[in-house]
C-alpha cells in the first residue's frame, strides 16, 4: 500500500507498506515455491510404494483427458478431483507420469492462497507463514504421512489433500479474527451479521468454550 508521508508544502514522498497478507504470503511462497521447483525439475516421478495407487490416478485421469465423465462414463473408487487435477497437468506437459506432479502443484497453489486468507487476519506472522507452508507442502510432499522419508509414493494423494483441506477449514472455523483496535476481546467474528447474510452466526458464539475469558 503506498502512504504519504509529509505535508503538501513538502516535496511528496511515497512509502510501501506490506499488508500482513502481502507479508505472509512473500515470507511462505518463497519456500514452497523451492520445494516445487524440486518436486518438478526431476522430471521424473520416483514412486517406491504402492505405485500402483498412482496408477489409478493416472488411469482415470485419461479417461477424462479423453473427453470422459467419471462414474458415469467409467467408474473408480477415486473422487473426481485427483483425476481432473491430473488431467489438467497432462494439457500442461502432455500424457506422462509427471503430469500428477503437475496437478498436485495446481492444488498447492490453490490451497497455498487459501491457507494465506484464512490465516492473515488469525495469526501473527511466524505461525501464519508456518500454517501457510504445512498446509501447501503437506500436498507436495512424496510420502505419505508417517512413513520413512524415503519411502517415497504419490498412493493415497487425495488423503493429504483433505488432510491440507480439512486444517484450513479447522483454522477459519475455531479461531476468531483477531481485530486490531477492536474494543471487544480477540472472540469478535470474522464474519458479522450482515442485511445480506441475515442468518449468519459469529464464529465466537459456536466456540465460546474453545476461547480465553474476556479481560
Amino acid at each position: 500500500m503506498a502512504v504519504l508521508v509529509g505535508d503538501k508544502s513538502a516535496s511528496t514522498r511515497t512509502s510501501w507498506h506490506l499488508t500482513p497478507l502481502a507479508s505472509i504470503a512473500l515470507t511462505a511462497g518463497l519456500p514452497v515455491a523451492i520445494f516445487t521447483w524440486m518436486l518438478l525439475s526431476p522430471g521424473r516421478v520416483v514412486s517406491r510404494e504402492m505405485t500402483w495407487d498412482m496408477l489409478f490416478n493416472v488411469a482415470g485421469a485419461w479417461h477424462v483427458f479423453q473427453g470422459q465423465v467419471p462414474h458415469v462414463d467409467f467408474h473408480d473408487p477415486l473422487g473426481e478431483l485427483n483425476f481432473l487435477l491430473t488431467a489438467a497437468g497432462f494439457r500442461l506437459v502432455g500424457p506422462s507420469p509427471e503430469a500428477f506432479l503437475v496437478g498436485s502443484s495446481l492444488l498447492a497453489v490453490a490451497l497455498f492462497a487459501c491457507a494465506c486468507i484464512s490465516a492473515a487476519p488469525r495469526l501473527p506472522l511466524l505461525p501464519a507463514a508456518l500454517f501457510v507452508m504445512f498446509a501447501s507442502l503437506l500436498v507436495l510432499m512424496p510420502a505419505n504421512a508417517g512413513d520413512l522419508p524415503s519411502e517415497y509414493s504419490f498412493a493415497m494423494s487425495y488423503n493429504r489433500y483433505g488432510w491440507s483441506a480439512l486444517s484450513i477449514v479447522a483454522l477459519v472455523l475455531f479461531l476468531p479474527c483477531a481485530h486490531t483496535g477492536d474494543p471487544g476481546p480477540r472472540s469478535a467474528s470474522c464474519w458479522p451479521r450482515t442485511p445480506s447474510h441475515p442468518t449468519a452466526i459469529p464464529i465466537s458464539t459456536t466456540c465460546s468454550p474453545l476461547l480465553p475469558p474476556a479481560a
